[in-house]
């Protein structure tokens, strides 16, 4: 490997790192009949698991997860529009 492609990788493994992503979480909400049910749950759950970071009562609701991970802001609108 000669001096230029070693310049070549190292600045594209900089690009690759520093692209700027955002966390998408595609889910399925439920619907009123399930939110009770799964709330109920919560509570018994979270005894058990106090330190976790789901809070189905203060900052989310009850839902499926079917992705979550980091995007390419470029690719927000098309993610949005499917």
């Amino acid at each position: 490997m000669n001096l230029r492609t070693s310049i070549t990788v190292l600045l594209s493994l900089f690009f690759v790192q520093h692209v700027a992503t955002v966390t998408i979480n595609i889910h399925l909400r439920l619907d009123k009949q399930l939110d009770v049910q799964v709330l109920k749950y919560y509570s018994i759950i979270k005894q058990y698991a106090p330190n976790d970071q789901i809070d189905f009562v203060n900052t989310q609701y009850p839902h499926v997860t079917l992705y979550l991970t980091q995007f390419m802001n470029n690719a927000t609108d098309a993610i949005v529009k499917t």
